[in-house]
């Protein structure tokens, strides 16, 4: 009897311990952390955790349902389906819609067999490239190895913060993907693609696409636009931070100027933007992104570019006395009659770290820390050379400045944490 009394007390005591210590993501249900929300009476939000790390949008039309974008794990998918299904009161999907190919927009495809899938058509052939099963065994041994140095990170971080709750999310979102790739995972490609421009006629309202362009984020991103409801979907082509550092000389910025074009042009009003990884935006960000591209293009047509300059320069000095010439004439001495953009620096930059010319794409990026004293790209170019060469000290005060800039990027905290146990 004694001995059972101890036995009963020691599971107890180990069930205490259990429920204070094990981290605080795995003390909440996974249904706990699905949550949906009404965006208009019309379209539904659903998504995993309180960061919304994995994002799904349901539109409740005439003709049937649509979404939009289908989320990185089938099994979430799956219960996210159920939600739409019970809030809307009908099962009839009748499209998915791919803003791009990339996984966590489109491995829920699957789900909605009973659909037509939409995308772009470039990305039927990216995302066949993407699905060879040597690389997803690889990606899927790359990511459990992440999410356990993840854990660790966990553990530092203060269980409130939104740091915190992001990397909780990511972790557990990525998890369940990697799960779905080793069990339930089938690619399931788009059926109908498209150009230049498509338009669902749903009965009650519309649905437009629009191809954006190629070379900002991908090369099969669209934008989804309900006019009905004054609600446009932008995928992963607007970020809270640094996305101007993907403009550069040679880009297309025409198209994407006029993709915008067509919807900021429009007589319909845009109330809010659904930007992935980001959130719900103000309608005026799309306009602002759209006036800063053309400024961006004029600038380009009325001015030289000062990293072709520079390029010149290099050609008959030396790199270090072609930096400090550049320095004099755009820094100090700021020539109007030329355009200096972060990406133009970034490429140039870039040049010279893939044929391991180290010292050299380090002077380009402090130059570039400089010009750009809050970008992100410029330092994490910075920190990623450093790796290479072994410097991880200058690597972590890299990603140190990157977190004063972003401070709730995991990332960042994450690789802090990684190089700290290397060195």
């Amino acid at each position: 009897m004694k001995n059972n009394f101890k036995l009963q007390s020691a599971i107890l005591i180990i069930g205490i311990m259990l429920i204070f210590y094990l981290p605080a993501f795995a003390q909440k249900k996974e249904s706990e952390l699905i949550n949906s929300y009404w965006l208009t009476n019309r379209i539904l939000i659903v998504g995993y955790g309180e960061m919304q790390m994995d994002m799904v949008a349901a539109v409740n039309t005439e003709k049937g349902v649509v979404i939009i974008d289908s989320g990185m794990s089938p099994s979430l998918t799956a219960k996210h389906r159920s939600i739409i299904e019970k809030e809307f009161g009908r099962s009839d999907f009748k499209y998915v819609i791919n803003t791009h190919h990339h996984n966590d927009h489109t491995n829920g495809n699957q789900v909605f067999k009973d659909a037509v899938i939409i995308a772009h058509e470039n990305a039927v052939k990216r995302m066949q490239d993407e699905n060879v099963e040597d690389e997803i065994t690889a990606y899927v041994k790359q990511i459990r190895e992440r999410n356990e140095r993840r854990n660790q990170v966990l553990d530092t971080l203060e269980q409130e913060s939104e740091l915190y709750k992001k990397l909780r999310d990511r972790i557990y979102v990525s998890g369940k993907m990697c799960d779905d790739y080793e069990t339930v995972y089938h690619l399931t490609l788009p059926t109908l693609t498209f150009t230049n421009t498509l338009t669902l006629n749903m009965g009650d309202l519309n649905i437009e696409l629009v191809y954006f362009g190629p070379g900002f984020h991908s090369d099969n991103d669209i934008i989804v636009c309900i006019p009905g409801e004054k609600i446009v979907f932008t995928g992963d082509l607007l970020l809270a931070k640094d996305q101007y550092h993907r403009v550069k000389s040679n880009s297309d910025i025409e198209s994407w100027i006029a993709c915008l074009g067509k919807i900021v042009k429009s007589k319909n009003e845009i109330k809010s933007i659904v930007a992935y990884h980001v959130g719900i935006l103000p309608g005026t960000v799309l306009s602002n992104f759209y006036d800063s591209l053309k400024a961006m293009r004029n600038e380009q047509l009325q001015k030289k570019s000062a990293v072709d300059s520079l390029r010149a320069m290099i050609s008959i000095l030396n790199l270090q006395d072609a930096v400090n010439k550049f320095e004099d004439q755009f820094l100090k001495n700021r020539n109007e009659e030329y355009f200096i953009w972060e990406g133009d620096l970034l490429s140039l930059a870039k040049e010279y770290e893939d044929t391991e010319k180290y010292d050299e794409a380090i002077m380009i990026l402090k130059m570039g820390e400089k010009i750009f004293p809050n970008s992100t790209r410029v330092l994490y170019g910075q920190a990623r050379i450093f790796t290479k060469e072994g410097e991880n000290h200058l690597a972590i005060e890299a990603y140190k400045k990157m977190l004063s800039i972003d401070p709730t990027n995991y990332y960042y905290v994450e690789m802090i944490f990684q190089l700290k146990n290397i060195e």
